[in-house]
């Protein structure tokens, strides 16, 4: 539609040797609203942050990636609840103890039976089955399960039984108990 000429005659610039002709089909292909530059820009802070695709944390029991180690905690509490807890439930049981659990990701329920030492029993519960909860006098510590990042909290020693500030609790075991040592000494 437009042809460009070059005539190297004339010492002229090189912006005016170019000759564009046809102007009339090139006006016409303009708008005719001649619109300015938006008056306010607002970028959402998601959009200006970038997208990490090779996200790291990645859920291993549904396998679903987050961007941060927090999310994927937060995550793991919030939807495989006690999945991840230190001392698995059965251990504070007694042998033929009958407790009641919760299946994952369904409302069904399972009772539980400890006949040993690493030994249970399940049984799935039948649908509107109605389970009578027992009063209990000492309360189950549930600490672990949502950990915090205060090195403020208190902890209990294992040997001793003595609580101390979780930041001072491996040089605790250093001093009264003589920890690096022992390990020392099991090893030669």
């Amino acid at each position: 539609m437009t042809t460009q000429e070059f005539k190297p005659d004339e010492e002229k610039s090189d912006c005016e040797n170019l000759i564009v002709k046809d102007e009339v089909a090139i006006e016409n292909t303009l708008s005719p609203l001649k619109m300015g530059p938006p008056l306010i820009t607002k970028v959402p802070k998601r959009c200006t942050k970038p997208y990490r695709q090779d996200s790291s944390f990645t859920c291993s029991v549904c396998h679903i990636s987050f961007s941060s180690n927090q999310q994927l905690k937060h995550h793991i509490r919030r939807i495989h609840f006690n999945l991840r807890a230190k001392t698995p439930q059965y251990e504070f049981k007694s042998i033929n103890q009958v407790w009641f659990e919760k299946v994952m990701n369904s409302h069904e329920l399972m009772e539980i039976k400890k006949t040993g030492q690493n030994k249970l029993v399940m049984k799935k519960s039948e649908p509107n089955f109605t389970v009578q909860i027992a009063e209990v006098d000492n309360a189950m510590d549930l600490s672990y399960l949502y950990p915090t990042n205060s090195k403020s909290q208190k902890i209990q020693c294992d040997i001793c039984k003595n609580f101390v500030l979780k930041k001072d609790y491996k040089e605790h075991r250093a001093e009264q108990h003589d920890f690096a040592t022992e390990i020392y000494n099991s090893l030669t």
